[in-house]
């Protein structure tokens, strides 16, 4: 499935003429779905101009966040299904469009005002995603943290998983060292760890967990020589894997925070996927507004006053789409001049009208564009290069569909 496409055209006399027009023209190729746009305040010229260029960068800012939150959907559902909210597909939004004039009230905001407010959501969509996206990727690496220890070597692992109370002996005088012994060097330490100092209790290692590189030994012996064997231990390169009873309480206190923090992990997915599915509704319909200032700016940037134009929303087929522009350009080929008499106008509404010789003079410009447009698409006067919107001689935004949304439509 092709992207879809708004196209704006300046009214007739009676609007509705124009939409029919245009469908009669499109009947055989596209639908063409009605676009309701408010009337917005105009403003000034170089009002209009500043929203017609912050909105274009806002609308690439926009559509990655919503690539973004797409993504995490996807990863976390592990399915093909496109989303639904409140029975709404995500295209339903752009197809099915109305403006919200709760947030983004026409008759008290400026043109600026809006197209801020929209960024300024988009931006706090993107923050708490990060923030959301930050506080579970935390806990997973705790998790992976734990796995990682749970898994690891003798020389890593905790001790209280590998240590039950009656391998440890505690009292007075009398205390038990735990000692991770290269396997290489498994005879040479139950042949010497008597002899390391002296008050060693007989015969008192035990072998209690082993891996692949090491091997984890007990041994009793006498508080009042644990610094000195400790010593002796590492000079044979040998670790002492120290260990507290009251600190490391039990293999259950370590399975207890296993335990609470897989459920934290998933309480904070489900919560993350539910955040994730209502923002990514609320991001598309802040693209889609956004989408729609950016139309009605270049369609009075391009038509001029008083605000009358048409806009439609168009979903080709692949096949159709070249047909489609095509047709426009040829049909609408003399809306080539219209955005120079816009301009006039709306210069002389900032600040009183042009001079004949200076509407003359852009106009020979304008001409000359057109020429080069013309010289662009290969001498063929009808058709204008079919990779430069900005050419047509109508307003046209391009409506980029997210991955699913356009496997969805296939």
């Amino acid at each position: 499935m092709e992207p879809y496409f708004i196209v704006s055209l300046p009214g007739d006399p009676q609007p509705e003429d124009t939409l029919a027009k245009l469908k009669l023209k499109l009947k055989d190729i596209e639908p063409a779905i009605e676009l309701r746009i408010p009337q917005l305040k105009v403003g000034t010229l170089d009002n209009l101009l500043a929203v017609a260029d912050t909105t274009e960068k806002s609308d690439l800012f926009i559509q990655q966040v919503c690539y973004r939150i797409e993504k995490q959907i996807y990863e976390f559902q592990k399915d093909e299904q496109i989303p639904i909210v409140d029975g709404k597909k995500p295209q339903d939004t752009i197809l099915q469009f109305e403006w919200d004039s709760s947030k983004f009230n026409p008759k008290n905001m400026t043109l600026p005002a809006i197209a801020d407010s929209i960024t300024q959501e988009a931006s706090r969509i993107d923050n708490q995603m990060k923030e959301r996206a930050q506080e579970y990727n935390h806990t997973k690496t705790q998790l992976a943290s734990m796995s990682r220890k749970s898994t690891g070597s003798i020389n890593v692992r905790p001790l209280s998983e590998l240590v039950t109370e009656k391998d440890f002996i505690e009292s007075e005088k009398m205390t038990t060292l735990f000692i991770a012994v290269p396997r290489t060097n498994r005879k040479e330490w139950e042949k010497t760890y008597e002899g390391l100092t002296e008050y060693v209790v007989p015969r008192s290692s035990r072998k209690l967990a082993e891996d692949d590189q090491s091997i984890l030994y007990s041994v009793v012996l006498f508080k009042s020589v644990v610094d000195t064997y400790k010593s002796k231990v590492r000079e044979m390169r040998y670790m002492v894997r120290e260990f507290s009873h009251t600190a490391e309480q039990s293999v259950e206190h370590t399975e207890e925070e296993r335990a609470r923090l897989e459920q934290l992990s998933n309480d904070q997915l489900r919560e993350y996927v539910h955040w994730c599915l209502a923002s990514y509704f609320q991001i598309l319909l802040l693209w889609t507004h956004l989408k729609i200032v950016r139309v009605f700016v270049e369609s009075v940037l391009r038509f001029g006053l008083p605000v009358n134009f048409q806009a439609v929303i168009i979903a080709p087929n692949k096949k159709n789409t070249k047909k489609i522009i095509d047709l426009l350009n040829i049909e609408y080929k003399n809306l080539a001049f219209t955005s120079l008499t816009a301009a006039a106008q709306l210069q002389g509404k900032d600040g009183g009208a042009q001079s004949a010789s200076e509407e003359k003079k852009k106009k020979k410009e304008a001409e000359k564009a057109q020429q080069a447009a013309i010289a662009a698409a290969g001498g063929d006067k009808n058709v204008i290069p079919e990779d430069d919107p900005s050419l047509y001689p109508f307003v046209f935004i391009s409506v980029p569909l997210l991955v699913r949304m356009a496997q969805d439509n296939k």
